[in-house]
């Protein structure tokens, strides 16, 4: 049952089991955050969006690089909005960074918007993932660059059979080209670590 518990938490964390969670998704995730974020070559002007952001570390880090651009993200849980929020407090109050409670499926923002849209470790929350990324199409500038990082089946023997669907990088690199992204392709964590992480890349 605590399992259970646990597992809820991680695909949407909600008061103070959430909050627990959402520290240990930070601690977790730094390296695979910093790592998708560099991927995108953004620029000090870019226009970014992320897709689950949880405690926000990554969100940061884009903020970071976007210096005189924006960042916005949406997450189901609002436990993980506030958190965040409070991590990029400095970046919002200069307008630089926008955090909303949402869904994937349908993005409060208007097409060709943004030049990156990123992911990590969320598709596999997603319950219609190709409808999901033809929004997260929309939303992109022409020529806008898509990432997706999971985990693959495989590199995560341990992981609950009921958390999420765990795809393989290739079923990911295919959602995206029948989603209408081309130049699909698969980056792979470049350091050894415990659950090495892929990221799969398409442009719009």
């Amino acid at each position: 049952m605590i399992d259970r518990l646990i597992d809820e938490q991680t695909s949407k964390p909600t008061g103070f089991l959430g909050r627990f969670i959402g520290n240990i998704m930070a601690r977790m995730n730094r390296a695979d955050a910093r790592w998708t974020v560099s991927l995108l070559d953004l620029q000090p002007e870019s226009y970014v969006l992320e897709i689950g952001f949880g405690p926000g570390v990554a969100t940061q880090y884009a903020s970071e690089k976007a210096s005189k651009g924006f960042v916005a993200g949406i997450d189901l849980s609002e436990t993980m909005v506030q958190a965040a929020r409070k991590r990029n407090a400095a970046a919002i109050e200069a307008g630089r960074v926008d955090l909303k409670h949402g869904d994937v499926s349908v993005l409060p923002y208007s097409d060709e918007t943004f030049d990156k849209v990123f992911a990590i470790h969320s598709i596999m929350f997603w319950p219609k993932p190709v409808d999901c990324l033809k929004e997260l199409q929309r939303v992109l500038k022409p020529y806008g660059l898509l990432a997706i990082t999971i985990v693959p089946k495989g590199r995560r023997p341990d992981l609950p059979p009921d958390l999420g669907t765990v795809y393989d990088s290739d079923e990911v690199a295919a959602m995206l080209s029948n989603a209408g992204f081309r130049d699909v392709q698969v980056e792979t964590f470049p350091e050894p670590t415990k659950y090495i992480p892929d990221c799969v890349l398409g442009l719009k």
